[in-house]
């Protein structure tokens, strides 16, 4: 998109949900809206529009993207935080560690466990990966 927004003279524009999903590092964020300033292109986050060229701008713009490099940083940490805990934690009958969610990588899919109940006789779900027969390493696929 940003190739094609400096390429396309008809790009003056990028309307973003809001700068979280633009850029997550700030010094990243001010190279780029620099370089598509020099294409004359502008973006905008559409939950808080601001003009950067005013001095509310400028500063809403600044703090905009100080607040998701601070967001990102939060994830990454408890992210981090909660991949520790599951380390710790591995399945009785398989010995292997459980998983915080998303997508599996290539040869394996994603497996849900019942282990434990909670104290209202609820089950607690754990993630687990288990290599995938038909796309996994022994398929020779891969």
């Amino acid at each position: 998109m940003l190739r094609q927004a400096k390429e396309d003279p008809r790009v003056s524009l990028i309307l973003v949900h809001e700068s979280t999903r633009f850029v997550r590092r700030r010094a990243k964020a001010v190279i780029v809206k620099s370089e598509l300033a020099q294409y004359g292109v502008k973006v905008i986050p559409v939950l808080n529009p601001y003009d950067s060229s005013t001095i509310a701008g400028f500063w809403m713009e600044s703090i905009d993207e100080t607040r998701a490099e601070a967001e990102s940083m939060s994830t990454s940490m408890h992210t981090l935080e909660k991949m520790k805990g599951s380390i710790g934690q591995r399945d009785p009958e398989t010995g292997w560690c459980f998983k915080n969610g998303g997508l599996a990588p290539a040869g394996y899919k994603n497996v849900r466990v019942v282990r434990v109940i909670d104290h209202r006789g609820r089950d607690i779900v754990r993630l687990l990966w288990e290599i995938d027969d038909e796309w996994g390493p022994r398929s020779g696929i891969i």
